[in-house]
């Protein structure tokens, strides 16, 4: 049993060996070819997508009537409000 065990190993060791290499070798310029051709294929998509979802929104957008909603943007510096927060807290502590 052991003995046909190292026989088929060694009949697959050899087979392994004596099959010929068929590794295609690639050159670098080759290789950055096709890197950059992936690069722009994945650009081209993504600048396509970016028009599509344009396009979607100003169709969702548009009113022949010419009314849009509206609305109002307001900024608020966030340390100036924690300052302002802190100072109420302090007051409130202190007029008890």
């Amino acid at each position: 049993m052991k003995t046909q065990s190292v026989i088929l190993a060694s009949l697959l060791t050899a087979a392994s060996f004596s099959a010929p290499v068929t590794a295609q070798e690639i050159s670098l310029e080759e290789f950055v070819g096709r890197l950059m051709s992936q690069a722009v294929d994945v650009t081209r998509h993504e600048i396509n997508m970016s028009v599509q979802q344009v396009v979607a929104n100003t169709a969702h957008m548009f009113d022949l009537d010419g009314t849009l909603p509206g609305g109002s943007v307001s900024v608020t510096d966030l340390a100036q409000s924690m300052r302002d927060e802190q100072k109420a807290a302090v007051s409130a502590s202190a007029s008890e």
